[in-house]
């Protein structure tokens, strides 16, 4: 896995883990391949990819310094201009009846037109409830990441937003509902993961609740609802 941010691009291998407690097929971090390079400022502004060259040569230098061979990844990138939205459907509705009704929302649902967005979605794990997770970002977003990985020799083959990866692979309690926190420049993104699937988020801005310290009495609030 690949977890990019606009000071830093690091590269994480997700090691094969049965456990049954994990529920997920792959969900641990070998921290023996881990390895890290700093970026420049300006070379990831808000999320966007401002200089893919350079972001291409920070990556090249990584992947050599790397002890496990990287070709191919999963690229982890920063919350900006995340669509997400979690959809609930009775428990009787079918595989497919969903997978039509997702459709339907990714046509009309998405904040433009669904032809400038990539957009996916995922069944929640929960066997009490019927969730389906939607996530979608434009095109170009992506696309610029995907080409500047391409030039340094790594082939993505998937893109998430952080606190998602975060939420695959680290151990959680079944039915405990998790908050995670991930700083950026400008902002905090606020997540609460519940069976490893995103139940909620929201982007504060730090001008306001951390810097005039809000930030704790707004995470307890979040917390006390959830």
């Amino acid at each position: 896995s690949l977890a990019l941010a606009s000071c830093v691009v690091a590269a994480l291998l997700l090691a094969r883990n049965a456990s049954a407690s994990c529920g997920q097929a792959f969900c641990t971090v070998d921290s023996r391949v881990g390895t890290e390079k700093p970026l420049a400022g300006g070379i990831i502004v808000g999320g966007r990819l401002k200089d893919k060259g350079k972001f291409a040569e920070a990556l090249k230098n990584l992947v050599k310094e790397a002890k496990t061979p990287i070709r191919y990844a999963v690229i982890s990138i920063p919350e900006h201009d995340i669509y997400l939205k979690l959809y609930s459907f009775p428990r009787t509705i079918g595989e497919e009846k969903m997978k039509e009704a997702m459709k339907a929302v990714v046509d009309l649902r998405l904040p433009s037109k669904p032809e400038n967005f990539y957009a996916d979605w995922e069944k929640s794990q929960r066997s009490e409830e019927n969730l389906a997770l939607l996530a979608a970002l434009q095109k170009g977003t992506i696309d610029e990441y995907a080409a500047a990985s391409l030039a340094a020799g790594v082939r993505p083959v998937a893109v998430e937003f952080h606190s998602l990866s975060a939420a695959r692979v680290m151990k959680q309690e079944a039915g405990a509902a998790v908050m995670l926190l991930s700083f950026y420049k400008d902002s905090v993104s606020v997540s609460v993961t519940h069976d490893k699937i995103i139940n909620f988020r929201r982007s504060l801005p730090l001008s306001f609740f951390v810097e005039k310290g809000f930030l704790a009495a707004e995470l307890r609030k979040i917390s006390d609802f959830y």
